[in-house]
């Protein structure tokens, strides 16, 4: 995440989290480590203006954003949270964000721990591709 904010490509960016308390050390980290690169936008009265910009949030709190206009990528963590499976009224949440965020979105970028291998399913609309890697940070 801190290396795709750090290549300068990307001026429009949400990174979708999955709890409160990795937000508000996310958003610490991004402060701390780009202070004057980005605006951070993490609260719903937090507004956001023409100048690079983090939209940074839960999915409840990204799906309700009305502001987030044309992303040029967006992040989410712990994508393994998507699987339906998971009987979580969270995962349908996440679901329902990621849908929102791909109309609106020229690029996404998932991560998870431990995942070996991920099976693509879908129309050809989209490209894909598996990095695995042993990083922690």
């Amino acid at each position: 995440m801190d290396a795709i904010l750090a290549s300068g490509k990307y001026k429009r960016v949400a990174i979708v989290v999955p709890t409160i308390a990795l937000l508000d050390e996310t958003r610490r980290r991004i402060r701390r480590r780009f202070p004057e690169q980005f605006d951070i936008i993490a609260h719903g009265t937090d507004v956001a203006s023409d100048r690079p910009t983090v939209f940074l949030g839960t999915q409840e709190r990204i799906i309700n954003r009305s502001d987030l206009g044309t992303l040029d990528i967006v992040i989410v963590d712990e994508f393994y949270k998507l699987d339906a499976r998971r009987s979580d009224e969270r995962s349908v949440t996440l679901n329902a964000a990621v849908y929102k965020l791909l109309t609106k979105s020229r690029q996404f970028f998932f991560l998870g721990p431990n995942i070996d291998n991920v099976h693509f399913v879908g129309d050809g609309r989209w490209k894909f591709q598996f990095l695995r890697t042993n990083s922690r940070r």
